[in-house]
């Protein structure tokens, strides 16, 4: 925002977005932050020359209280009331706080965040956070259901995350409905990994026998993010295949398995 002669601005910095602000505790931060002015009205605000700008910095010490459900319920649903606020920065911000605080009372609110366009990825970082079974199970719809794009991928990562071993069939069936090279393929393949472990290595290494170069690939990563013993001896066999790029990446996960 252009700062014009004679005018004021306070910018509103979500702590809570940067850091865990969950447990209580006194933090020392220090702040940087630079605004641009002008000496006058300008017909085109960019681009500013560097004369027309100015630089903050300041060190700030913040206590965090424990408190009660009872206190944060009432200011929690001064949120949720901002979620349908004209003023999209406002509605950004408050959508921003419920995601990443997510106290289970705000449940129902983050499982609304995923029908409303613009605040689905605040959504599915609610789920993340939340942790509770509905939440797990409206993240495992969202990958079953989303088309491919940054939100599916969001929660193909979250899912990965919990670790519920349950979720490898859901996320081999992802990788399969993705086209050959797109990134959604990768990232399930390797969550299957992550969430399957030793159990998953049979699955993963069938993936090993598809046509495609990079899948082959993506099938070596999630071999090695199992963290599974079972991943070593086929992960040394591909060290003989003459595919140089597999080679490759076959060496670098027995680095990440053998340490």
């Amino acid at each position: 925002e252009i700062i014009l002669p004679g005018k004021t601005h306070t910018d509103r910095i979500l702590l809570n977005h940067s850091y865990d602000l969950r447990q209580p505790g006194r933090f020392s931060l220090y702040v940087t932050h630079w605004l641009p002015y002008a000496k006058r009205p300008l017909k085109h605000a960019w681009p500013l020359s560097e004369d027309l700008r100015e630089d903050f910095d300041a060190r700030l010490d913040i206590a965090v209280e424990s408190a009660d459900s009872k206190d944060l319920e009432p200011e929690f649903q001064e949120y949720a009331l901002e979620l349908k606020s004209k003023d999209w920065q406002e509605e950004f911000a408050a959508a921003q706080v419920i995601a990443d605080l997510a106290p289970p009372y705000m449940e129902g609110t983050i499982l609304q965040m995923l029908n409303v366009p613009q605040l689905q990825s605040y959504g599915i970082e609610g789920l993340r956070n939340l942790g509770t079974p509905t939440a797990h199970r409206a993240l495992a719809n969202v990958v079953r259901t989303a088309l491919p794009g940054l939100n599916q991928n969001q929660a193909i990562r979250y899912l990965g995350e919990i670790g519920d071993s349950g979720d490898v069939q859901l996320l081999l069936n992802v990788a399969h409905a993705s086209a050959p090279g797109m990134y959604s393929r990768e990232l399930a393949l390797v969550s299957a990994g992550e969430v399957g472990g030793a159990g998953a290595v049979p699955a993963l290494m069938g993936e090993l026998k598809d046509e495609s170069s990079m899948n082959q690939q993506s099938a070596v990563r999630a071999l090695y993010m199992t963290g599974s013993r079972a991943a070593v001896p086929v992960l040394i066999e591909l060290l003989r295949v003459p595919d140089a790029r597999l080679n490759k990446a076959a060496e670098f996960g027995l680095e990440v398995l053998t340490h």
